[in-house]
């Protein structure tokens, strides 16, 4: 018979074993950590904060924005707090090993004292975000306006 410690050590073993098929986005965020506690109310901080790329070979698309882990801080919903940080800019793309700075802002408005704490969350993308206007959308518009502006002209004739 099999003892169970055999069975646990096989398993384990076997998953060593194993290729992992998917590596997960390896970036690195400096600064990990901001302590702001002698923020002044009202005054305005900008922080910059490096994301660099980790891989090798591909290019990582990221999504950027500010969170909480609880729905209130010290009190006061976590969307106000939220509000407080921005974060510029809030899609980014960064080639293999290199770097890109994001802005963080924030702003404790007057009144508030104690302990706030958010997160700036750096989520990979699968793929590149399309701008607003595509080049298939701007020629679309430009067709639209350039048929608008004949429509009117000949009506003033």
């Amino acid at each position: 018979m099999v003892k169970c410690k055999t069975i646990k050590a096989i398993f384990l073993l076997t998953l060593l074993l194993i290729p992992i098929g998917k590596v997960i986005a390896g970036i690195s965020i400096t600064p990990a950590f901001i302590r702001m506690d002698k923020a002044m109310q009202g005054k305005k901080y900008i922080i910059p904060v490096r994301v660099t790329n980790q891989s090798a070979k591909k290019t990582e698309y990221f999504k950027v924005f500010v969170e909480s882990t609880t729905k209130l801080i010290n009190g006061i919903p976590a969307s106000k707090v939220i509000k407080w940080t921005t974060v510029k800019p809030k899609n980014i793309t960064i080639g293999p090993g290199e770097s890109e700075t994001i802005k963080m802002t924030v702003q404790v408005p007057k009144g508030y004292t104690g302990d706030y704490r958010v997160f700036l969350a750096v989520s990979s993308r699968s793929k590149k975000i399309q701008p607003k206007h595509s080049e298939e959308k701007i020629k679309y518009l430009s067709r639209y306006y350039a048929a608008w502006k004949n429509l009117h002209q000949d009506s003033r004739v």
